[in-house]
């Protein structure tokens, strides 16, 4: 499986420099890759995206899932996590969820659809790495060997019940439910949203960090709103095997709304701003002039998206990442 990611990372880059200026090209090389990975996902169960560590060193990946951590910490404003927690989406590493365990949680269910190819030695390498650091997770590891399954309270789920739609109707308690960067790539994030509310306990928490950017589709080489120009049959192909959805701010409210949850939404970067932004603040408490240069992007952009994009609100096109903050009513 690694080949294979190997593979479509090298067929990803030929594609970029071979259609820098050729949008359709692009669009149908990218919509056959998606089918391939589509294709392979659903015959192996594998899939080649969820990889965050697998081409870095160990340093380097710590330095990764540390930042995940503090997003969490800093968005929830608590001394200390406690309870149970699910991650939706960890991918190739346990590592966030031990942060969790080494926090003073006493059980992390890491939940994903598909089985992320991995390293396991590395993946050993990095766990040891943390343990070493934070030495309060000794008292969690089963065998000594450091491989994800000698950590007792963390438990892996895969395959189909174990999507974040399904897996929550039938998994309920937790305290804490995190994703970072994936409910873009998901089926449908906003039954997922919905489900994971109603699996909270009472005061427990919902920490969702979404990029609804395009992943480098088409932003490479057009503008960063390029992917809102296809009409949703010609976009179809480009969701299979978790490519971004498109599901905008709005449609997260508007489900949040229904919700017995008290919510905020942070903004983590804007269109028109290549660098994300610090701190992440609410639309209402950023500058005027971001505010302003962001919403001049979006009117360049607008009359040339497809037509249910082209109705939405500014606010909606501005937003291209964002932390959702949500505590459920007791």
């Amino acid at each position: 499986m690694t080949h294979f990611r190997t593979l479509g990372s090298r067929f990803k880059s030929k594609v970029r420099v071979l259609t820098e200026k050729q949008f359709w090209l692009r669009y149908g090389t990218l919509a056959a890759y998606r089918a391939f990975c589509a294709s392979l996902s659903s015959l192996t169960g594998l899939t080649t995206s969820g990889a965050a560590h697998a081409e870095r060193n160990t340093e380097t990946a710590i330095a990764y899932i540390l930042s995940v951590f503090d997003k969490y910490k800093s968005a929830a404003q608590l001394q200390c996590f406690h309870g149970r927690v699910a991650e939706i989406g960890p991918g190739d590493s346990c590592g966030v969820g031990l942060m969790f365990l080494a926090d003073g949680c006493n059980q992390v269910d890491l939940i994903d659809r598909y089985f992320s190819a991995r390293s396991e030695e590395q993946q050993r390498s990095i766990n040891r790495a943390i343990v070493e650091r934070f030495p309060q997770l000794s008292t969690h590891t089963v065998n000594g060997n450091f491989s994800e399954k000698s950590f007792s309270n963390l438990t892996r789920h895969y395959g189909k019940n174990a999507a974040a739609e399904k897996f929550f109707e039938r998994h309920t308690g937790y305290d804490f439910i995190v994703s970072c960067a994936v409910l873009e790539h998901i089926h449908d994030p906003l039954r997922s949203i919905a489900a994971a509310a109603a699996a909270l306990n009472p005061g427990g928490m919902m920490l969702h960090q979404i990029d609804c950017r395009d992943h480098g589709q088409f932003s490479s080489s057009f503008h960063e709103l390029k992917f809102l120009e296809l009409a949703p049959i010609f976009y179809s192909p480009l969701r299979w095997g978790g490519g971004p959805n498109r599901v905008r701010l709005g449609a997260y409210r508007q489900t949040l709304r229904k919700l017995p949850v008290d919510y905020k939404v942070l903004i983590t970067s804007l269109a028109g701003f290549p660098e994300p932004l610090d701190p992440a603040l609410p639309f209402e408490q950023l500058h005027p002039s971001l505010l302003e240069c962001s919403r001049a992007y979006v009117a360049k952009a607008r009359p040339h998206l497809a037509t249910c994009f082209r109705a939405m609100s500014d606010e909606d096109l501005m937003a291209t990442s964002f932390m959702i903050i949500a505590k459920k009513r007791p």
